[in-house]
């Protein structure tokens, strides 16, 4: 079976896809239809290839290429009507992932949307655990938990659709969906997650974050063509997180007035002298517990309260007449893991999304993934979520 290549044959799938058109009267919809079908099929022969190089590297991989070929059904779902009768433009949404040089893969992403009758809600976010996994992955279905809980609430009219409300709660069910597990003592995760509100005159965005997983929003010219980059194209900054990281004044500031130390690890030469190196970490008072090289995670309730779990909001509203962008821009949200960001300078990620964002914001995150994870090496996990506003 391997020496020879043998493998079922999809050919009958694919002709049966490709005849289908008079079961329905969308042609639209055929269309997507047949083309879900043959890439499902590239799909499984890629996981069967001989070389595995050209494989999936995760399971994690496997879900999201199907997630992102599903995605053109759901967005056709995801026009909404306002009392003028006007249509909310959907948000497009892409993301990729990479285990990159680690052993494991602890970042996971989260993409979910939720109508609400006038329009409807985004939640996108980056997770980065640390000590294993398991602790981003949770954070990934507590997000779900709370929609589908959103949602169970919706006919007695007190779900309350505020975008930054919404945040709120997510982030306070982080807290005590995390803290209460008695592993979340010496693991965590940062966390960064953004609510897209759309209404049917205005749409509203709301970031949070924790840790140093970041987020950036930008205007970008628009192009007509692809090309290799530039790294001097200029793009319009409208919202950018900064990371919680020890080093950060307010930061130590905060951590030293509740009795905490912000060093550096140490190593001891031949001669025993000691050298500091790497990044500045937290630690506590009497050195006995810490050495984090964030200043705020969710979970890692060993260490607080030098570690806060307290998250940082940013807003951005605009009008949906304009739409996104305007003007012939167009407006972009990109949230990633610090995999991304070690490797990645602003300029470097405007020139990506500007060559690749005609191809949708699938293929913008996977050029950034892979340009971070096969060009530039990061040795970190990495992990991107691209939104076309």
């Amino acid at each position: 079976i391997v020496e020879d290549g043998f493998r079922p044959a999809f050919a009958d799938v694919v002709d049966e896809a490709k005849g289908e058109e008079h079961f329905t009267s969308s042609v639209k919809l055929v269309k997507l239809e047949q083309n879900l079908r043959c890439n499902i099929v590239r799909l499984v022969e890629r996981c069967w290839a001989q070389s595995p190089q050209e494989r999936p590297r995760t399971f994690a991989d496997v879900e999201g290429e199907i997630e992102r070929l599903l995605q053109p059904f759901n967005n056709d779902s995801n026009a909404a009507v306002d009392s003028n009768k006007g249509i909310t433009t959907p948000v497009r949404i892409g993301y990729a992932t990479d285990i990159g040089t680690r052993s494991r893969m602890e970042d996971a992403v989260v993409d979910y949307c939720m109508d609400h009758g006038r329009g409807h809600t985004h939640i996108v976010g980056v997770f980065d655990g640390h000590n294993g996994d398991h602790i981003a992955a949770l954070a990934k279905y507590i997000v779900k938990d709370t929609l589908d809980s959103i949602v169970a609430h919706a006919s007695t009219g007190t779900t309350n659709n505020d975008a930054c409300v919404l945040l709120s709660q997510l982030f306070e069910n982080f807290e005590r969906g995390l803290s209460d597990r008695e592993d979340a003592a010496r693991t965590g995760t940062t966390a960064t997650v953004g609510v897209v509100q759309q209404n049917g005159t205005s749409t509203d965005l709301c970031i949070g974050w924790v840790g140093d997983s970041r987020a950036i929003v930008f205007d970008i010219p628009q192009r007509h063509h692809q090309d290799d980059g530039d790294d001097g194209i200029e793009a319009e900054v409208l919202l950018c997180t900064t990371n919680h990281a020890p080093s950060e004044e307010s930061e130590r500031v905060r951590i030293e007035s509740l009795g905490g130390v912000v060093d550096r690890l140490k190593k001891t030469r031949d001669d025993g002298f000691e050298m500091p190196y790497g990044p500045q970490r937290v630690y506590a008072g009497d050195g006995t517990s810490g050495g984090l090289a964030v200043s705020r995670a969710l979970g890692n309730t060993r260490w607080r309260p030098w570690i806060s779990s307290d998250h940082e909001t940013l807003v951005l509203s605009w009008s949906n007449d304009t739409g996104g962008g305007g003007g012939g821009t167009t407006r972009v949200l990109v949230l990633a893991t610090d995999g991304l960001w070690d490797v990645t300078t602003d300029a470097e990620l405007f020139a990506v999304v500007q060559s690749f964002v005609a191809k949708g914001p699938s293929a913008v995150a996977d050029a950034l993934v892979r340009r971070a994870v096969d060009d530039k090496q990061t040795q970190d996990n990495c992990a991107v979520v691209v939104c076309v506003l």
